[in-house]
């Protein structure tokens, strides 16, 4: 993902309450069209789009869907996808992946079977029979012997069509997830070219990327629960751009800006240029030395696009959001969103601050990183 760089890796911080996460993406996601679509299904809206199975039931907070069955269940969102490039989130925990124990379940003949790894987490569906599926389950290396034995967690992406493999990719962790039944995040970030998956207890890392050949028409995307699987959704957060172009659009140019600053008796309205910044380089490069406009709104500032760009120069014009900056209750501090190169919203854990009056400072924490912008004086 680009913000004013480009992100190598997707990590996120997941330790705030969730209320609070919650809210302030919420809040984040009902501002103007600049934004991606973001839809959410958790306990504050009765898991709207996604508590569509009979199986399905709200229980301490959480979707639970238990799978007795011996076949692959699918909890389709009902949200129906037009574009290719997307993330879905989930925090699920699947309680059938204790260590030693087995789990019944029962075909459509009623016969019956033992399973031990059951398995958890997103499906994407192309059509009825067309699907990738990125799941976890947990094991052990060699149960019954004290010296060798380690807990493991398995991460799999597979393409199927119908009854055939057409792609599978594993990957074996021994560390940052929970492998006793608890809560894991477990993220996709697809695009046309690749499908990128990320998990974590308490951080997202990126685990698995493949290439992928072009969609089509997408259907949805949803939860997978595999044979013997116990799940409880905690929370699904599904973030989309159909036209990401036409969807930054301010509606401002140089010339009404120009009108605009002229009049304007607040100090922070008017043009910034890039200044400096300080990067992780593990996670981020540089997408431009950007200069940008502010703009007071009834809510905080929107940041609009002047020029600068150096990473998909040709698709940015001046007036285009660049981002948006919302008050808090401290003075001079905001909750921040930035629009990336390719146009996608960046705002989880994102705030700004001003410095001196001069020089505002955009911080991105989870990535240890920021870049500062300097007021433009006349």
């Amino acid at each position: 993902m680009l913000i004013n760089f480009v992100v190598k890796e997707n990590t996120i911080h997941l330790m705030k309450p969730i209320i609070h996460i919650f809210i302030a993406l919420l809040c984040l996601a009902a501002q103007t069209q600049m934004l991606a679509v973001t839809r959410y299904a958790t306990r504050y809206n009765n898991f709207a789009s996604l508590a569509n199975h009979d199986k399905c039931e709200i229980k301490d907070g959480a979707l639970h869907l238990a799978n007795n069955m011996d076949e692959n269940l699918m909890l389709m969102d009902t949200v129906q996808l037009t574009t290719s490039t997307f993330r879905y989130y989930v925090r699920i925990q699947n309680t059938h992946s204790k260590e030693g124990k087995r789990y019944t379940v029962t075909d459509s003949l009623g016969s019956k079977r033992k399973v031990e790894s059951t398995e958890a987490g997103i499906v994407i569906k192309i059509s009825e029979d067309d699907y990738w599926k990125a799941t976890y389950y947990t094991r052990n290396r060699n149960q019954y012997d004290d010296i060798t034995d380690q807990r493991l967690m398995d991460v799999c992406l597979c393409h199927y069509d119908g009854d055939n493999l057409l792609y599978a990719h594993d990957t074996t962790l021994v560390q940052n997830v929970n492998m006793t039944g608890g809560y894991n995040v477990l993220c996709v970030d697809a695009n046309p070219e690749t499908i990128t998956v990320s998990i974590g207890e308490k951080k997202l890392r990126p685990v698995v990327t493949c290439p992928t050949q072009p969609y089509g028409q997408l259907e949805s995307v949803g939860l997978y629960v595999g044979p013997g699987a116990d799940v409880n959704l905690e929370r699904a957060v599904l973030s989309y751009n159909d036209e990401p172009e036409q969807m930054v659009e301010s509606g401002w140019t140089k010339e009404t800006l120009d009108q605009h600053f002229a009049k304007s008796k607040n100090p922070y309205e008017g043009y910034w240029v890039y200044l400096d910044r300080d990067l992780e380089d593990k996670w981020l490069r540089l997408g431009g030395r950007y200069t940008v406009a502010l703009v007071e709104t009834e809510t905080g500032y929107d940041i609009i696009y002047i020029d600068g760009a150096q990473v998909k120069k040709s698709l940015w014009h001046t007036g285009m959001m660049k981002g948006r900056m919302t008050n808090t209750i401290f003075p001079n501090n905001f909750n921040a969103q930035w629009i990336d190169a390719t146009f996608q919203p960046f705002d989880l854990d994102v705030y700004a601050t001003f410095e001196s009056d001069v020089i505002l400072n955009i911080k991105f924490p989870v990535y240890n990183s920021q870049m500062r912008f300097s007021k433009v004086i006349e």
